[in-house]
């Protein structure tokens, strides 16, 4: 164990006294001669018989003893008078440690021989240890170790900043540190670990064909690990919403969106998001369909950094009209007007209203001969999703017969990454309503079998399940 302070004692004890009255809190003692205590830091008692307060003080300025931790060593601070005496005594505290250290002494001795007898050391200075392998004394030695380790520069390599190797101040490692070759660890270049020149060391793999994309080295190679100079570029996957659209992992992100998830989000990095993954919300499961889908469209663009979220079943039943009509497009519908007001109030319930991007949508509004005709810009945060966003593409919709333009004018134009990398997340054997209108009477739906398909206006047997987007 490390060696407690062990302070200087003042010969027979002599006394001084308070000049002032001091409360048990006081950190500054004010005494007659301190020229009767001995010079800082140590300790002194205040009192006399069984009622002695132990004091440790840190300075003397003046006459006053300054930096004082009072009720020392296990004693009871308490209020003193004027006159009380002050004294460097003998106490428990000098006993105590004398006593630990040398038992820690005689505990950790050095005993080369294993058989505890006692082992002769040689001292070619004074009082310092000579190296017989290089004849360095122990201060130089020492000093080579200070400037390797340095708490205030350097790379820290323990996760704590409590060491840190400062490799432009390392001294006759040569061996190790070299300034032409290995590994820059300050980032000046001016000393590198040159990592062939330490013992047992793992043997690096500079081959970028025989390196993994896990970043280690192939199996046929002994064992070897990549040289970080080698690794492919590739496989260094960026934070941006193009790479993470592009895997599917399908984790749980826990039970709520954490800060660091909302900074991730808002920012575009989307750290350690990926499609596929889900959040488990008041018994609800909201997975991740796409990151940023809707960034720079609408009239006025969207700019703001979102993931896209669509949960895993419906969240309730409703009909798309009373009636089997589809006037009004889906903007018309009674869906549009009041039937996604309860999905609305579960998704800010579970994610916070603040939370849920706004952006423009060009929606649906008119319908002639059971085509649609029209259709507007429209504030948009929860709505049921097209055959595009599904599918990829129109199957039941009307398109165009060469006379007749269709109002299928849409920014939800393509497929949610979500379901081209797990295409059987479409269903999940439920019957949902898509916002397509297909004739008079019909909307688009996804049949729980898995089929696409379309039904009348006023079936009861579809699902809501609508998409949205959050934002940090």
């Amino acid at each position: 164990m490390a060696q407690n302070t062990m302070y200087v004692s003042k010969n027979n004890s002599p006394q001084t006294t308070l000049t002032n009255e001091i409360t048990a809190t006081e950190q500054t003692i004010p005494v007659a001669d301190v020229s009767k205590l001995p010079a800082a830091p140590n300790i002194v008692s205040i009192g006399s018989g069984d009622n002695i307060e132990l004091v440790y003080y840190a300075g003397i300025s003046g006459s006053t003893l300054t930096g004082c931790i009072r009720g020392y060593h296990g004693t009871t601070a308490s209020i003193w008078y004027e006159d009380t005496p002050v004294y460097r005594a003998y106490t428990s505290y000098d006993h105590d440690t004398f006593k630990g250290n040398i038992e820690d002494l005689a505990t950790n001795k050095l005993d080369k021989s294993g058989d505890g007898s006692s082992t002769t050391v040689t001292f070619t200075e004074a009082g310092t240890l000579a190296n017989p392998a290089t004849g360095e004394s122990q201060a130089t030695l020492w000093g080579k170790i200070l400037k390797l380790f340095n708490q205030t520069s350097g790379h820290d390599h323990d996760g704590t900043n409590s060491k840190k190797i400062a490799a432009s101040n390392v001294d006759g490692l040569a061996d190790y540190f070299d300034a032409s070759t290995g590994h820059d660890h300050d980032g000046t270049d001016s000393k590198k670990i040159a990592y062939a020149n330490v013992t047992g060391t793992p043997v690096f793999e500079t081959s970028a064909s025989n390196i993994k994309p896990d970043g280690t080295a192939s199996a046929g190679s002994s064992g070897k690990i990549a040289d970080a100079a080698h690794i492919h570029p590739e496989i260094r996957l960026l934070d941006n919403a193009g790479a993470h659209n592009s895997i599917y992992r399908g984790s749980s992100l826990g039970t709520s969106v954490k800060t660091a998830q909302w900074t991730a989000i808002s920012n575009g990095t989307f750290e350690d998001m990926y499609i596929g993954d889900y959040w488990t919300i008041n018994s609800g499961v909201w997975r991740i369909a796409a990151f940023d889908y809707y960034l720079t469209t609408g009239d006025t663009a969207c700019n703001t950094h979102h993931v896209v979220i669509v949960p895993d079943s419906i969240l309730y039943s409703h009909v798309m009209n009373d009636t089997n009509i589809t006037t009004g497009g889906y903007v018309g519908s009674k869906m549009y007007t009041e039937g996604l007001a309860d999905a609305k109030t579960a998704i800010n319930n579970a994610f916070g209203a603040s939370h849920i991007l706004s952006h423009r949508q060009y929606l649906c509004n008119a319908v002639t001969n059971g085509y649609p005709s029209g259709g507007s810009w429209y504030d948009s945060k929860v709505e049921l999703m097209t055959e595009q966003n599904v599918y990829g593409g129109k199957v039941m919709s009307p398109m165009g017969n060469g006379a007749t333009v269709v109002a299928n004018y849409t920014v939800d134009k393509s497929q949610y990454p979500l379901f081209v990398h797990d295409p059987h997340m479409i269903s999940n054997r439920q019957n949902f309503w898509l916002r397509d209108v297909v004739a008079a009477v019909f909307f688009a739906v996804v049949h729980n079998l898995g089929g696409s398909g379309h039904d009348f206006a006023s079936s009861s047997d579809y699902g809501v399940r609508p998409a949205f987007s959050i934002i940090g």
